[in-house]
């Protein structure tokens, strides 16, 4: 099985798993403050002076994405210009959604 015939299988495994979805959706938000810290020409030592942080704090923000605080995610985004914004489709018992 190649990789990319792997990664699907996956996927369609653990798609509707919530700790699957939260660290997709953690790592997008990642991706994002890396590229405006990028874009920015900002260094770690920078973003996390901005955030009020160390450097060795944002340095393990960045390489773990699992169980990060939501607030870790709004202080570092906010240090390079970002704003977080969750948008919540409502599931009513009139109108049951698909997982």
């Amino acid at each position: 099985m190649n990789a990319r015939a792997e990664f699907q299988r996956l996927h369609d495994r653990y798609k509707g798993d919530p700790e699957y979805i939260a660290y997709g959706m953690v790592s997008d938000v990642v991706d994002a403050i890396c590229a405006c810290q990028h874009a920015l020409g900002l260094s770690n030592r920078q973003v996390a002076k901005r955030a009020g942080r160390k450097r060795k704090h944002y340095k393990r923000f960045l390489g773990c994405h699992e169980q990060v605080p939501f607030v870790e995610l709004v202080r570092y985004a906010k240090a390079v210009g970002l704003t977080l914004q969750i948008d919540v489709d409502a599931v009513t018992p009139e109108t049951p959604r698909q997982l």
